[in-house]
């Protein structure tokens, strides 16, 4: 079937079998529209700067799904969309259609960061979601209804750059940092989900990517970043710490590298800690004890309350995601992927002439055509 009323589309094969591997629901599949990408870099043809006239669709051609739209380069052709639905269940390898056409009207479904039809694409366990690119010079923007947005230490500290997706936040790892506040969104004990991109472009021993600071409480409610073992300042950790008993921590046995893009992820199910590098599981810790909520404020690129250089980030830090359960590992497999740009296979440009609701599709060179109604 073909959704009335578009001139032209590309499916878009979704390689569950590989790439996923276990059923999730209402997941943020991240398209690359670039010259690589099958004909994706057409659509910028057809539409020029107006990204609402496109429409994504599940399998069945018809029914539209919500669409981010991140970054739209039109000289470039580059474009970075996410897209899902509520209850789309994603269990085995499938097709999205991405429709486009210049003389459509504006697209309700699609819109920009924090627009109503971007955040429909994050279900409710999403508590923030950061692209990281300036909303100003001292602010980042929240793609979620949560509105937890960032203020960084100053204007352009951190400073916006090239990112892994799109764009990212470069840190300098002597004072640079992103203030979340202490919204009750974040504050999360019983399970969680913290996930980003690092490249790390030094030593980022003792740093975080993304903690709860502690001050007289003496508490971290969670945490994601590096340890702070000399001998393997490039050794990744997620935890919580309690004043009296110490940290509970999941690590990595094996260091990441700087200069390196790496795909890090912390989760808390109430009972077991777990670090995932690069889609894979890495380590894990039954800790015996809970976690429990501080009173300091969240941060990106910072470790809690150690005002030194030792806690500062160096390097770029992308696409922070805060989830208020434990993902699968289905789930966090397919968020490497989708993001790394290897989850979908990109085809070629379908033209559709529309008549009264009836679609003509051309199959061959010849003046046959198929209908479709």
């Amino acid at each position: 079937m073909k959704l009335a009323g578009w001139k032209k589309r590309i499916r878009l094969d979704i390689d569950y079998t590989n790439k996923i591997g276990g059923s999730v629901t209402q997941f943020p599949v991240t398209i690359f529209l670039k010259p690589t990408n099958g004909d994706t870099w057409k659509v910028f043809n057809e539409v020029g700067n107006n990204y609402r006239k496109i429409a994504i669709t599940k399998a069945d051609g018809v029914t539209e799904l919500k669409v981010e739209m991140e970054l739209w380069d039109v000289a470039n052709k580059v474009g970075i969309l996410h897209t899902s639905l509520a209850n789309w269940v994603i269990g085995g390898d499938t097709s999205i259609y991405l429709y486009y056409d210049g003389s459509h009207y504006d697209n309700p479904n699609v819109g920009n960061i924090a627009s109503t039809a971007g955040q429909a694409v994050w279900d409710s366990n999403f508590k923030m979601v950061q692209h990281l690119i300036d909303y100003d010079t001292s602010h980042t923007k929240d793609s979620t209804s949560n509105n937890n947005d960032g203020t960084k230490k100053a204007a352009n500290e951190p400073i916006e750059a090239d990112g892994k997706i799109g764009k990212a936040q470069s840190f300098d790892g002597k004072d640079d940092y992103i203030n979340l506040g202490r919204p009750s969104s974040l504050n999360l004990t019983s399970a969680w989900t913290l996930e980003a991109w690092v490249k790390p472009t030094s030593s980022p021993n003792g740093s975080g990517i993304i903690t709860e600071a502690f001050s007289g409480d003496n508490i971290v409610q969670y945490e994601l970043g590096f340890g702070m073992d000399a001998a393997r300042p490039l050794r990744l950790m997620t935890g919580f710490f309690q004043s009296g008993a110490g940290w509970s921590l999941a690590e990595d046995s094996v260091d990441i590298s700087t200069n390196q893009w790496t795909h890090i992820i912390g989760t808390w199910d109430g009972t077991t800690l777990r670090v995932y590098k690069n889609g894979a599981s890495v380590g894990s810790n039954v800790p015996g004890r809970s976690s429990k909520a501080g009173s300091e404020s969240f941060w990106i690129g910072r470790r809690h309350d150690t005002y030194t250089s030792a806690s500062f980030f160096p390097g770029l830090i992308d696409e922070v995601r805060i989830s208020n359960v434990a993902r699968s590992s289905a789930w966090i497999k397919a968020s490497y992927n989708s993001l790394n740009d290897t989850l979908i296979k990109y085809l070629k440009e379908e033209t559709l002439f529309s008549r009264r609701g009836i679609f003509y599709v051309p199959i061959n060179t010849s003046n046959f055509f198929h209908f479709f109604r």
